[in-house]
């Protein structure tokens, strides 16, 4: 007798399916109409958010939210490589935002806990090393 497939398996080959139907770049390279999606999304997040357009903005709302003695769970200034990054959590929500080190901002990472992971720009790969912390937590090491 065959092997029966299970609901997982199913539900697997259809989304392969889907996913080549729109144009699915399987290879992990991002076609053009998902880059200009990207680069729009990281405008639209960043239209009402003043923090977003110069990394010393995005310091000062750090430390307006998470002043000292506050309940958050992370809240930390850095550099990545050529990249500054302001990171706040507060164990629910939470965003990493990357700035050039002449000020604007070029990608964003936020995530919460009723939604995955959402990259907008240009998020760079590269060792973060943190240079302040702004609340300290027992996991935090500070």
């Amino acid at each position: 007798m065959g092997r029966r497939l299970s609901w997982h398996h199913v539900l697997a080959a259809v989304a392969v399916a889907f996913a080549g139907m729109a144009g699915c770049k399987c290879d992990g390279s991002k076609t053009e109409a998902e880059v200009s999606s990207t680069e729009q999304s990281l405008e639209s997040y960043c239209r009402n958010m003043p923090a977003c357009r110069r990394y010393e903005d995005a310091v000062a709302e750090l430390e307006r939210v998470a002043p000292p003695g506050s309940s958050c769970t992370k809240a930390e200034t850095g550099s990545c490589g050529e990249f500054r990054y302001v990171e706040f959590s507060d164990g629910y929500y939470g965003y990493t935002h990357y700035f050039r080190a002449s000020g604007p901002m070029v990608g964003a990472r936020t995530w919460s806990d009723i939604a995955p992971q959402t990259d907008l720009g240009s998020v760079p790969s590269c060792t973060r090393i943190v240079e302040r912390r702004l609340c300290i937590t027992a996991d935090s090491g500070g």
